[in-house]
């Protein structure tokens, strides 16, 4: 038995840290980012909106262009829900400006491609084909390489 026991105790040991890390997991606080994230596939992005008006003075310079990324897309799914053609125009418009944001404020983020792509769907939803297509440009002419860049491609055809 001692044989078998010391043969599985890096199995064991391992299912314990496992555990204790699962604890740890569950022990830390929520990302409000996240939460507020999920709130826009529960079909509550008026709430999430909200929440990033709410909170949007306490975020830190890191975290703000996760803040208008969430905000932006919360205001396009509230924008594809929207009754009435003037409500759709001003959420897509305010979507748009809340993806520049990040472009401009944050050049250095990881987000901006996405937020240069979005930016320009936003244009294009409003019918402004122009500065989609200058967002476009600027997006395959900076992050050539990038995913956000082949899918701007492929819309412009």
């Amino acid at each position: 038995m001692a044989g078998k026991m010391s043969k599985n105790s890096p199995f064991l040991a391992a299912a314990m840290l496992a555990g204790l890390a699962v604890m740890a997991i569950a022990d830390t606080p929520a990302d409000p980012l996240r939460l507020t994230e999920a709130k826009i596939s529960q079909g509550r992005a008026d709430q999430a909106v909200t929440e990033i008006d709410e909170g949007l003075h306490g975020w830190s310079s890191t975290q703000l262009p996760d803040a208008f990324m969430i905000r932006g897309r919360a205001r396009l799914a509230l924008a594809q829900q929207a009754s009435t053609a003037d409500e759709k125009k001003k959420l897509y418009i305010q979507a748009g400006v809340d993806f520049m944001r990040v472009a401009v404020l944050f050049p250095y983020s990881q987000q901006v491609p996405d937020a240069l792509l979005l930016a320009g769907q936003s244009c294009a939803a409003v019918g402004n084909s122009a500065g989609a297509t200058a967002i476009y440009q600027t997006l395959a002419g900076k992050y050539p390489g990038s995913q956000a860049a082949r899918q701007a491609k492929e819309t412009q055809k």
